[in-house]
């Protein structure tokens, strides 16, 4: 039976501010009630006038054994029938989830449009002995386990509803949930923040990272918290937490990201193109319905295989561009560069397999709001995991048109264009540079043209790398030498 401080029934929460404009939608844990998150929903609306909604899951808040029934589709049907309605009221949702409510709250994040997205103690990244693969074949054998909460929790928790219990489903559940996860974190492009604690005996603090690197959020922040227990929400610094999420997601800050992916500041994309016309299509379906992006323009370097009549009738909206000749990519570049309207130019290469508008808003969004002058999407192909400064010069980047109009001519010219781009953005500019790596691949020159014309087209490009980095190594060398001397100068006409 379930041992409870007390003997009343726990309800959802529904805290309604005044103001539509703002909801955070909160999801508990699978052996925990909406008591999960203590005096958040109450902190939340008195410091910063939004509506809590925190809806009780199914089976739950009566007996343990009522658990065991609820399947995990029976529990993301009720909690997503609930959300759906939220989204429908109120202009900026937040959706936040602790323990299993963490793997909804990403599941949800994945699928509609939320303005940030918070976990807590989410067990994305079990502990051991948990993690061994089928280990909840083994839980299987005895039906309820006992949960061992400390004593700190205990106390905290003695006038609220708590299980004492866990049905050893509980298990397959978190496991299930992971899966799920594994195939569409991809899809999370809103702020995130990841609260972990050491001392959980669940969920291993590993799992902010393993999270960070699935998602393809533009704003991301990881709290561990050291002397906390897996009920981060009735440790003895419970208000600290309180402060980190009502800072993170309603600070003009983190309004300013939101605003700009929503209505904000815009990309053209550029797409230098040569002979792609098998592979552009799916480029193009991505790049129209990104939202970041406001503009596609198609720079044709002389194609010969029927790039013009395709993007023509396919791709209406695309401004066409298309070179007499064979000029070179970075020319093509500078081309569309010159008939950009907007301020921040995303290049993309036309071969790539994989992209998705998530990913496109995710490279945009750090240039869009400020963080940087410019950030790279860095592909997963075997070469680009394999060395960081070769991945780094990737087709795929957002920056600020200055940037290009600032960049010496010597890199304009064929493919030195991206490590030129590196070198000048890491150097000169104020902001500099980001990067991120993202789940899409480039198609191998070997298999485009054929092993033979592939390696050759290769090697030229990797001539044209080489060759930039060269002169990058030689204009430091002069710049740093000649503030140096400068230095040198002003300090002995200072002593004089």
């Amino acid at each position: 039976m379930v041992q409870q401080a007390t003997h009343w029934r726990p309800q959802k929460i529904a805290i309604e501010a005044e103001s539509q404009s703002c909801a955070f939608f909160l999801v508990h844990g699978y052996t925990g009630s909406p008591t999960d998150f203590n005096g958040l929903p109450e902190f939340l609306h008195a410091e910063y006038g939004v509506s809590v909604l925190v809806p009780l899951l199914p089976g739950h808040g009566t007996i343990v054994e009522d658990l065991e029934g609820i399947s995990c589709e029976n529990l993301l049907a009720a909690v997503e029938k609930e959300f759906k309605d939220v989204l429908t009221r109120y202009k900026r949702v937040i959706v936040g989830g602790h323990s299993f409510g963490g793997q909804v709250a990403l599941y949800l994040a994945a699928l509609y449009p939320v303005a940030g997205v918070f976990v807590t103690a989410t067990p994305y990244t079990l502990r051991f002995p948990l993690s061994i693969p089928g280990m909840y074949h083994m839980v299987r054998l005895k039906k309820i386990w006992e949960k061992k909460l400390p004593k700190s929790e205990k106390l905290a928790r003695a006038e609220a509803f708590y299980y004492t219990q866990m049905p050893s489903y509980g298990l397959e559940l978190l496991v299930e949930m992971n899966k799920k996860l594994s195939l569409s974190l991809s899809r999370v492009t809103s702020p995130l923040l990841s609260i972990f604690t050491i001392r959980d005996k669940i969920a291993h603090v590993k799992s902010a990272r393993n999270i960070e690197h699935k998602v393809n959020s533009h704003k991301i922040k990881n709290i561990t918290l050291e002397h906390s227990g897996h009920g981060v929400f009735h440790e003895d610094d419970y208000y600290a937490t309180y402060n980190s999420i009502g800072e993170f997601f309603l600070s003009s800050k983190c309004e300013t990201h939101t605003q700009n992916i929503m209505t904000g500041i815009k990309a053209t994309a550029i797409v230098p193109s040569y002979n792609e016309r098998m592979r552009i299509g799916d480029v193009l379906s991505a790049l129209i319905r990104a939202r970041m992006i406001s503009e596609v323009i198609v720079v044709d370097d002389g194609s010969t295989d029927g790039t013009e009549e395709y993007i023509a009738k396919t791709f209406p909206s695309v401004v066409y561009l298309r070179n007499e000749k064979n000029c070179g990519k970075a020319f093509s570049m500078d081309r569309g560069v010159k008939q950009a309207r907007e301020n921040i130019i995303f290049f993309c290469d036309a071969d790539l397999r994989g992209l998705i508008p998530e990913h496109i808003d995710a490279m945009v969004t750090p240039v869009s709001d400020g963080r940087y002058d410019m950030n790279i999407g860095i592909r997963s192909n075997i070469m680009q995991k394999l060395f960081l400064p070769f991945a780094l010069n990737s087709g795929e980047r957002a920056l600020k048109k200055d940037v290009w109009h600032n960049l010496p001519g010597f890199y304009k010219k064929g493919f030195r264009i991206e490590a030129g781009l590196n070198y000048f953005v890491y150097f000169h500019s104020i902001n500099g540079v980001g990067y991120k790596i993202f789940p899409y691949f480039q198609t191998l020159k070997e298999k485009k043209y054929g092993f033979l014309e592939g390696s050759v087209r290769r090697w030229k490009m990797n001539v044209d790398v080489v060759a930039a980095w060269l002169y990058a190594i030689t204009d430091l060398g002069i710049n740093t030498a000649r503030n140096l001397i400068n230095g040198l100068h002003k300090r002995q006409n200072k002593v004089e």
